[in-house]
């Protein structure tokens, strides 16, 4: 009797065992390349909560977290193949997968149909439109009052090529602005790097930052308390077309969100998401799929915005759902 009850525990530990760490075969042990963001920001810490799970769960999954930026996450996906993976603003991942917008003006006009999705996770950067506060006129709350200045204004609207600055200098099209005419006005829009912008701005030698964060974020929330700042609202009919032509809603900022912010503004919001390549083998991405739908509370705990992803609806996204990933929502009861 002893001996079949010992049995039986060890075919139970055997089988929990096999459900909680899936291994690949010694041949298959592989390396990866994950496409994150600025070094110390969300995507970088978001890039390695993601990969140091995957690594635990995973034997034999080798994976390095790269800096990166939306845009060349989704170019860097499509183009290296199956050992690639990346954090990636959904309407970038849309217009990457479709050929269009900023990727059409620099030739994928035919896109990277090779791009699959895993999950969205839910949190977003939100267009943030920080200046110091003396640079900005009594009583303007909207980014057109501003404009209509023609500020000669010193900003940085981070990395070139990330999903923020793209957005940016896009929002500011619709004005009728672009980089030039700013520095025409007598400024310059440089490309630093946002930790360093930041930075400068403190010091004075920068008058803003125009880039996407998620709402609260640590580095502007510093910031705001140690330098008076405004946040300034897009108007409503640019935020309309953002979001009927470029799946970018409106997202409204609570008053105090940042120290010394008293009032709400509002600013489009992009929602991020995990892409890989379509020859990505199955089982791989059904694990990392159920690694990321079955352990929120890991990833609040590395990042408190990740409070906004809702495993439930994670497979409603922007480009195809990778069958691996769909396996894994199917399994748990979110797709029917």
């Amino acid at each position: 009797m002893k001996k079949m009850i010992l049995i039986v525990l060890i075919a139970i530990f055997s089988l929990s065992s096999f459900i909680t760490s899936f291994a690949l075969d010694q041949d298959q042990a592989m390396n990866f390349t994950f496409h994150a963001g600025s070094i110390g920001g969300t995507y970088f810490i978001m890039g390695a909560a993601f990969t140091d799970a995957f690594e635990e769960f995973i034997e034999g999954l080798n994976i390095t977290v790269v800096p990166g930026g939306s845009f060349t996450n989704a170019v860097n996906v499509g183009t290296k193949g199956s050992r690639d993976m990346a954090i990636c603003y959904m309407p970038t991942a849309e217009e990457a997968y479709e050929g269009k917008g900023e990727f059409a003006k620099v030739g994928y006009d035919e896109g990277f149909k090779n791009l699959r999705g895993l999950t969205n996770i839910g949190y977003g950067g939100v267009s943030h439109w920080v200046l110091r506060s003396n640079v900005v006129p009594e009583g303007i709350r909207t980014l057109g009052e501003f404009l209509e200045n023609k500020p000669g204004i010193k900003v940085s609207v981070g990395s070139r090529g990330t999903g923020g600055e793209i957005a940016a200098r896009m929002i500011l099209g619709y004005y009728g602005v672009t980089y030039e005419d700013i520095k025409n006005w007598g400024g310059n829009v440089s490309f630093t790097d946002y930790s360093d912008a930041l930075a400068a701005i403190k010091d004075g030698h920068l008058d803003g930052l125009w880039n996407s964060f998620p709402v609260y974020h640590p580095g502007i929330t510093e910031l705001a308390s140690q330098r008076d700042i405004e946040l300034l609202s897009v108007d409503e009919e640019v935020l309309e077309i953002m979001e009927k032509k470029h799946n970018r809603p409106p997202e409204t900022v609570p008053a105090g969100a940042y120290p010394g912010v008293d009032y709400s503004w509002t600013s489009p919001i992009e929602k991020n998401m995990l892409i890989v390549h379509k020859d990505l083998e199955d089982d791989i991405a059904y694990e990392m799929t159920k690694i990321i739908l079955e352990n929120k509370e890991r990833w609040e705990r590395a990042f408190i915005g990740m409070k906004a992803f809702e495993p439930s609806v994670g497979w409603e996204i922007t480009i195809p759902l990778h069958p691996g990933a769909e396996k894994a929502f199917r399994e748990l009861g979110y797709i029917k």
